[in-house]
């Protein structure tokens, strides 16, 4: 036995992967009357203090106000109604991670497929963070600017568009809204309303219907012992855990939690995507969008999608639009 643990620990050592650790920590939760039967268990908001951030309700005149440090109002309230009422509850809890790779956490969900799933997207650094937006098979977000050029908070514009990248006028590039005219596997764009007209040269035929490790965006920025999920690890996702729309810190998105562990889950915030005219802010916080490394035909790949009143794991979206990854290890 003592020979097996150690062998375990050779193998997650280098592959970089740590043990697990849970963390106690006490949380605000606010129910509403809305959710019946076995849902009326879920919080549909869920305030964590921390070490920086510490969060206080306060009960007055029958809404319910959650105060943040540092903010002198409220940051939200909850309102009761003729229709809704809203109880809070203060709770102590815990939250388990069984491991990282590559410092970047993981946990198991308990699927059948043993797929464990990283706790944060693609370039966020905490689990509310939206991360990068990502066209399907490229490697470079949408809204990121290269590290080789100086940091800055100006994002002006010279008005110059090169290889696909907008020159802003400190010096920087920073690629342009996910369009077909940029998409790395659009070898003729011809109509950016039409996906149909445009010719794509990579992922077209039935041997290639799924993405190679080069294309894999969790590979390229997290290592090699992550991946985006498949259609089917999508699916498995949505059906064998216990999901729902939450707002956790003031940020929606949706919770996906071991079925017999509430302390193992992780949390999709709904980043929305970005599209033809940039990254569709309007849209933040009401729908999620996460690409699967699976393509649907030659023009869409699969995709998560959420909104408050439902979730579905195996939608499909064009292949230049810019959506969030969720990276899993696949055992």
């Amino acid at each position: 036995m003592k020979k097996t643990i150690l062998s375990i620990v050779a193998v997650m050592s280098s592959l970089g992967m740590s043990a697990q650790t849970t963390t106690t920590i006490d949380v605000i939760r606010i129910y509403s009357s809305a959710r019946t039967g076995t849902e009326a268990a879920y919080p549909v908001a869920e305030y964590q203090n921390s070490s920086s951030d510490k969060y206080r309700a306060e009960l007055k005149n029958g809404e319910i106000n959650i105060y943040k440090s540092g903010f002198e109002d409220a940051i939200i309230t909850w309102s009761n109604s003729s229709d809704v009422k809203y109880r809070v509850e203060l709770q102590r809890i815990q939250v388990a991670t069984d491991g990282e790779s590559n410092g970047n956490q993981y946990v198991n969900l308990g699927l059948t497929s043993g797929s464990l799933w990283a706790k944060t997207n693609v370039g966020a650094t905490n689990e509310i963070g939206y991360g990068g937006y990502y066209p399907w098979g490229e490697t470079t977000a949408c809204n990121e600017v290269p590290k080789a050029y100086p940091t800055s908070t100006s994002m002006d514009w010279t008005g110059v568009i090169s290889s696909g990248y907008k020159e802003l006028v400190d010096g920087r590039t920073i690629k342009e809204t996910c369009l077909y005219r940029n998409y790395k596997w659009c070898s003729t764009p011809k109509n950016e309303n039409n996906p149909k007209t445009n010719e794509l040269s990579k992922y077209i035929t039935d041997a290639n219907k799924t993405l190679e490790t080069a294309d894999d965006a969790a590979t390229a920025n997290w290592g090699s012992t992550w991946s985006m999920p498949t259609k089917v690890q999508m699916l498995e996702l949505v059906s064998g855990t216990n999901c729902y729309w939450l707002n956790l810190n003031g940020v929606n998105g949706y919770r996906f939690v071991k079925k017999d562990d509430t302390s193992r889950y992780i949390f999709l915030p709904a980043g929305s995507m970005a599209a033809q005219t940039g990254i569709d802010t309007d849209y933040k916080g009401t729908y999620g969008f996460y690409w699967s490394k699976d393509r649907y035909d030659t023009q869409y790949a699969y995709t998560l999608y959420f909104s408050p009143s439902s979730v579905d794991g195996a939608e499909t979206d064009i292949r230049p639009q810019g959506f969030s990854i969720r990276p899993v290890i696949t055992q």
